[in-house]
């Protein structure tokens, strides 16, 4: 089921643009609006998954070199119990 998003208080430089972008692509205004969204969500996403696909993969290499590492958890609690 679409939603529907109202924006007020649109800066009229800004709707200008909008409203140029949407001619050159043969959309309506709300069409480039929800295709600019669209894309700056796509863009946000993939960085992160990235980063995070990195951070496995380190770790991974690291374990396959040194063995599995204690959790900081347990560390922690051994040097509590000193």
């Amino acid at each position: 089921m679409a939603s529907a998003i109202q924006i007020r208080n649109v800066p009229k430089y800004l709707y200008g643009k909008l409203k140029s972008a949407s001619k050159a692509h043969h959309r309506s205004i709300s069409g480039e609006a929800l295709a600019i969204l669209e894309a700056a969500v796509e863009v946000n996403e993939y960085p992160r998954n990235n980063v995070l696909r990195s951070i496995d993969a380190v770790r991974e290499t690291i374990e396959a070199s040194y063995g599995r590492t204690p959790s900081s958890t347990a560390m922690i609690r051994q040097d509590r119990d000193r």
